[in-house]
């Protein structure tokens, strides 16, 4: 099974992620509305601790990504992405229904974003990251817990 997990920072602000889980695909952007990366690495510490479903969001000007974590089983993570627009927005989809639904290894999905967590320390430093996301500074306390978590 395939999965892979990008995460890169193109301007300040905003952030390009790009999730493969054994062969279905996903590109999708955030803006320093939130703290994307921080967010996401909580709630895989959160399903990897334990918990049942944990969430994180990617906003958008306008509109977010929802991400959807659940644990299944003892092992195995369902991840599942919606995208929805503010509430005065029309789209065009239905933000109950995902745009991303895939199956994988809890530890091979947490394993690909603490790589990235690390080579974005790599290239950026803690002070580069932070003035390239603009509001927030690299997710170091939660870098630290996934790497424990995942020993």
């Amino acid at each position: 099974m395939t999965v892979r997990l990008t995460y890169d920072l193109p301007g300040a602000g905003w952030a390009d992620c790009t999730i493969v889980i054994d062969g279905q695909a996903l590109r999708l952007s955030a803006s320093y509305l939130s703290d994307a990366l921080d967010d996401l690495t909580g709630a895989v510490i959160a399903v990897l601790r334990g918990e049942e479903c944990a969430s994180a969001v990617f906003s958008e000007e306008p509109g977010e990504y929802r991400w959807e974590l659940w644990r299944v089983g003892v092992d195995r993570l369902r991840l599942r992405i919606f995208w929805s627009l503010p509430r005065w927005g029309d789209g065009p989809h239905d933000p109950a229904e995902p745009i991303f639904d895939a199956t994988c290894r809890l530890r091979t999905f947490g394993g690909q974003l603490l790589s990235e967590l690390q080579r974005l320390l790599r290239e950026h430093g803690e002070d580069g990251y932070r003035a390239k996301w603009v509001l927030y500074d690299f997710p170091m306390h939660r870098f630290t817990t996934l790497a424990s978590l995942l020993k």
